[in-house]
């Protein structure tokens, strides 16, 4: 199973011109990564379109600021984006657990302002998209 990663701590930069965004991979079922390569006819919004990818679903159970708990099902896929720090050549790699909610979630949930449908995680090293998600749920708040 696929793990999270180190990813060496690069500055903060407020000027996005100095990053340079390198790829987008998607781990596809077999354990291998997809390249998004559009050029070549590649798209992995077409992939994750088609639910191609790997992918799991859980249950997922939130509680809301005023106490509430809500639950639904969260479907969870991993990406991996790299960036290129342009001053210092360094590369920065994130691996993340993107999150599809079946409902949504948080205290806005039903109004006119709605709730958070969807998002991502950080995976750290040696965490598994479960364990990821894990930690999201308790970590994570949907205001």
């Amino acid at each position: 199973m696929v793990q999270g990663i180190h990813c060496e701590q690069l500055p903060k930069d407020e000027n996005p011109d100095n990053w340079k965004f390198i790829y987008l991979k998607i781990l596809m079922p077999d354990g291998s990564w997809l390249t998004d390569d559009r050029s070549a006819g590649i798209d992995t919004i077409e992939i994750r379109r088609e639910n191609k990818q790997w992918f799991e679903v859980h249950p997922y159970l939130y509680f809301t600021r005023h106490g509430n708990n809500q639950s639904c099902s969260a479907k969870i896929w991993v990406e991996e984006r790299s960036w290129l720090h342009i001053p210092t050549g360094k590369t920065k790699i994130s691996r993340d657990i993107e999150i599809e909610f079946s409902e949504e979630l948080g205290t806005e949930a039903g109004s006119w302002k709605g709730g958070c449908i969807g998002c991502s995680y950080e995976m750290l090293p040696g965490e598994t998209p479960l364990q990821t998600l894990r930690r999201m749920e308790k970590e994570r708040s949907f205001n």
